[in-house]
């Protein structure tokens, strides 16, 4: 009798196990399975605005907005010419991420301003040119040449030059 018992419970046991098994096995077939990907073309967008070296907030977020704005027509511009080389015509926007931006200033100039929200979530380094301020060897002074005319340096840029991208990925159809 006890064999029964132990045989009808393992039995019992294995088919009750063998259940969920089965249950979490099956599959089904969905029409999004079954159905075409939608073809896209992703790009990145990039532009450059001048900014002054000690921005007030709104003026840095009113330069970077604009950035982007300008961004949007980069990326747009770089979608059309891939869709028309390829034969496709340009669908919807699919997604677009900010991709954040930075400041970079010339010479020796240092941006002081307020920081626009570059939108990444990260700190954003603000490049400044390299102020390595190695000695210059003197020069020997040169003769003045008769048929040569001096001229003056051009001046280099005083400004500073806040940067913007994006990614936008558009439907091709």
């Amino acid at each position: 009798m006890r064999i029964l018992i132990v045989a009808g419970a393992l039995s019992l046991g294995l088919l009750g196990a063998s259940l969920p098994a089965a249950a979490e096995t099956t599959t089904t077939t969905t029409p999004a399975a079954t159905s075409t990907p939608v073809r896209t073309v992703t790009v990145q967008g990039f532009a450059e605005e001048q900014i002054a070296a000690n921005a007030d907030q709104a003026t840095a977020e009113a330069v970077y907005r604009q950035g982007m704005v300008d961004a949007i027509a980069d990326a747009l511009g770089k979608a059309q010419l891939l869709a028309s080389k390829t034969e496709a015509t340009l669908g919807p926007v699919q997604s677009i991420a900010e991709g954040g931006g930075y400041i970079q200033c010339a010479g020796s100039l240092e941006y002081e301003g307020e920081q626009p929200d570059f939108g990444n979530g990260t700190v954003t380094p603000i490049f400044a040119a390299s102020t390595n301020k190695s000695p210059v060897p003197s020069k020997a002074p040169v003769a003045k040449r008769k048929h040569r005319r001096r001229t003056a340096k051009k001046a280099s840029a005083s400004g500073c030059t806040l940067s913007a991208e994006l990614t936008i990925a558009y439907q091709l159809t």
